[in-house]
This record gives structure tokens, C-alpha cells and sequence, in this order.
């Protein structure tokens, strides 16, 4: 018995050693340093770090988002179905944030990182699985799965407020572009949450490219958005173009 008192107290300690220095709120982390390697807090770490407002974050917290992800990658191999889907929401509570910050930010470094933070999140293993793969069935009967019928984006293009003379014909082709893509999106989108409802139902999953593409059309309508808005015409550009492209993968998963 007192082997086995040491061994508690030892393992104690060394849990608690893995908690990042200067850490007085595990709610809020703040952590210079950044994680260790597979870190089993990378959770309460990244809800530190996203609970914060997105006008005050900086470079490092962006850095540090990242850094909690990759070491969650030890602890994402062996999840149960309801780990994924805590996961997911945490996948997009991380994405609001991002493009949040995205929004505010005024350093283009510091707006660039935020994209790519957010794509980052598209692809996280504890959030979408890496492969098709079967999940045991559940001990009691689950609801009967169905599509959800609202996409996570806007349809409608944004309000653009007042547009110079010289911009007004790139604007509303850009507009019109918009409603075109959320329009081919739309569908995209509903097939994928068809087919992966039919998948659940069968104790599968959607093929972690399908996914993180899914998770993404949200993103580039937000940026798209967001450019919009601001004029930034070549930026609602790149964005929409960057929709279109992940629609085409969809469909070509999930069909037209």
C-alpha cells in the first residue's frame, strides 16, 4: 500500500508539472513558452486562449492556438464519436474567434496568421478523424440522424455601404459572384450533411478531407464577407474564389 501511495503522489506531481508556468486561472492560460510536447491540457489551454477578447490578441496567442493543436495530436488517436463532436463545437468556437480577430486586427501579420490559424483548425485530428472509419454502436438507441438544413454562412451577400463610381461595376459583379457561390454551396453543403448523417447512422464518419472542406466553405464566405465590406476587392476575390474550389471537392465527394 504505501508503493502505491508513492506511486499516486508521483504521478500527481507529475501532472502537475505539466500545467504551463504562470498559470494562475486554468481557464485563462498564459503561457510564454508554449505547450510541451503532447500536453493532456491542450484543452483547457485553448479555451484560455479563445475566452480572451479578440481585439487584444496578439501574434503569440495565434502562435500559441497552433502550438496547443499540435500537441493535442498524441490524445486524438483512440476518440469516442461524442469526444469528436465536443471536439467539432471547440473547432468552431476556435474559428469565431479567429475570424474575429481577423476582423479587428489592423497588422496584416497579424490578420494573415489568423487565416491561417483558422485553416489549421479545418484539418484538427481531435475535431475530424483522419480516415472512414466504423465507431462502436452506442450503449442506448441514438436519435435518428438528419441533415441539418441552415448552413453555417451567410447567403446573402453583405451590405456595402457607399461604393465610388469607379468601383461600382467590380462591386457588383462581386456581389452577384457571391450569391452564385453560397447558392452552389448550399447544395454542396446539404449533400455533405446527408451523407453524413446516412454514414452516423451506419456508425461511420464523413473521410477527414471531406470534413475539414466542409468546415472551410465557412471560412472563405466569412473572409469574403468580411472583405466586402471593407472594399478590399481583391481580397473578396481570392476568397470566393477559394469557396469555389472547395464547393468543387465537395461535390465531387458527396454529388452535385
Amino acid at each position: 500500500m504505501h508503493c502505491k501511495h508513492v506511486l499516486i503522489v508521483t504521478l500527481v506531481a507529475v501532472a502537475q508539472a505539466q500545467v504551463p508556468p504562470g498559470v494562475a486561472n486554468p481557464a485563462a492560460p498564459n503561457r510564454p513558452g508554449g505547450p510541451v510536447k503532447g500536453d493532456p491540457h491542450w484543452r483547457r489551454n485553448l479555451l484560455g486562449v479563445i475566452g480572451q477578447q479578440p481585439g487584444r490578441a496578439s501574434m503569440r496567442d495565434i502562435q500559441n492556438i497552433e502550438q496547443y493543436m499540435l500537441s493535442a495530436a498524441p490524445y486524438c488517436t483512440s476518440l469516442s464519436p461524442g469526444d469528436y463532436e465536443a471536439n467539432r463545437e471547440l473547432a468552431r468556437q476556435m474559428t469565431a474567434y479567429l475570424m474575429s480577430v481577423n476582423a479587428a486586427a489592423t497588422d496584416p501579420q497579424l490578420r494573415a496568421a489568423a487565416v491561417r490559424a483558422t485553416r489549421t483548425v479545418a484539418a484538427f485530428p481531435c475535431a475530424y478523424p483522419q480516415a472512414l472509419q466504423p465507431h462502436p454502436a452506442p450503449a442506448a438507441a441514438a436519435p435518428e440522424p438528419h441533415a441539418a438544413s441552415e448552413p453555417p454562412f451567410t447567403i446573402n451577400a453583405p451590405s456595402l455601404g457607399k461604393v465610388t463610381a469607379a468601383d461600382k461595376a467590380t462591386a457588383a459583379d462581386l456581389v452577384a459572384r457571391y450569391e452564385t457561390d453560397t447558392g452552389n454551396a448550399v447544395t454542396a453543403w446539404r449533400n455533405a450533411e446527408t451523407t453524413r448523417a446516412n454514414l452516423n447512422s451506419r456508425g461511420m464518419s464523413l473521410n477527414a478531407d471531406t470534413e475539414a472542406a466542409v468546415s472551410r466553405l465557412q471560412l472563405f464566405f466569412e473572409e469574403a464577407a468580411t472583405a466586402l465590406r471593407e472594399h478590399r476587392w481583391d481580397d473578396a476575390l481570392s476568397s470566393l474564389q477559394g469557396a469555389e474550389a472547395i464547393t468543387q471537392k465537395i461535390a465531387k465527394t458527396v454529388g452535385q
